[in-house]
């Protein structure tokens, strides 16, 4: 069994509530997970004290962390330059130069991939490349595979067409081969665990720290952690209650046809 805090959507710039960054780090270190995922937007707008915050963020975890860029990422657009020619390398250079990382754990491995560029305002990108990529990364892998992605890869609730990763079916396609049983993403700053049709299923944390919650999130602090078998993935929610984060929801979801009945969701 292998345990994954899921973080999305930090936001430096953008947060305000007395300390719920704080809160965050201690939550994690008291749930003990076996890494932490953090699918992208650490700031808000790429500026240097926002990544500066942001470095020490990651670095405040005692445990394995993969973390992958989003939209928020990339250099702002009174930088087009730079945005168009090389999107994330203030994320290379203070966060970490691995844009499609891969970490190992005894039981589990787990693959981020970038899907942030500056030609769009906010959509997402993946590439042929990088489904190739998936596909020898998790050769020789054990039965938990996971992916890290910021954007969705698929159409689903809260997302417009634009927010959609261009490739992303593809990227599913590949994820399905490979047998990943769960993509992690963000980006909607909506929590929503659907199954994709390609099988995988796609879990989509809130913003974990920021004021830029939507829809029913709307004010809420959140991040997940997910619990994955081989067999099932569980998803616990854990909410900031204004002192610290406790779990609001579990819920239970069946893997690839492959492995199991078709998806099921179970929420408690």
């Amino acid at each position: 069994m292998t345990r994954i805090a899921h973080i999305s959507d930090v936001h430096f710039g953008r947060i305000e509530r007395k300390g719920v960054v704080e809160a965050l780090v201690a939550d994690v270190h008291a749930e003990k997970p076996d890494m932490v995922a953090i699918s992208g937007d650490l700031t808000q707008r790429a500026y240097s004290w926002q990544y500066k915050a942001a470095a020490r963020f990651v670095r405040s975890f005692e445990m394995p962390v993969l973390v992958v860029p989003g939209n928020h990422d990339v250099w702002p657009m009174w930088w087009p330059g730079r945005r168009v020619r090389t999107p994330v390398s203030r994320f290379e250079t203070v966060i970490t130069g691995e844009l499609s990382p891969l970490v190992k754990l005894p039981e589990a491995w787990i693959l981020g991939l970038n899907s942030a560029h500056g030609k769009t305002v906010k959509g997402g990108l993946v590439t042929a490349e990088q489904s190739e990529r998936v596909r020898v990364a998790f050769k020789g892998a054990p039965d938990i595979r996971v992916l890290v992605v910021h954007h969705p890869l698929a159409p689903m609730p809260h997302a417009s067409k634009s927010d959609v990763a261009v490739g992303g079916r593809g990227l599913l396609a590949a994820a399905a081969e490979c047998r990943v049983q769960a993509v992690l993403g963000g980006h909607l700053h909506v929590v929503q665990n659907i199954r994709s049709e390609e099988g995988p299923m796609l879990v989509h944390a809130g913003t974990a720290t920021s004021t830029r919650g939507r829809g029913q999130d709307k004010t809420a602090n959140t991040y997940n952690i997910v619990i994955l078998d081989g067999q099932s993935v569980v998803v616990e929610r854990r909410d900031f209650d204004g002192l610290e984060y406790g779990m609001v929801r579990r819920e239970t979801l069946a893997v690839s046809p492959n492995l199991m009945r078709p998806g099921i969701g179970i929420g408690v």
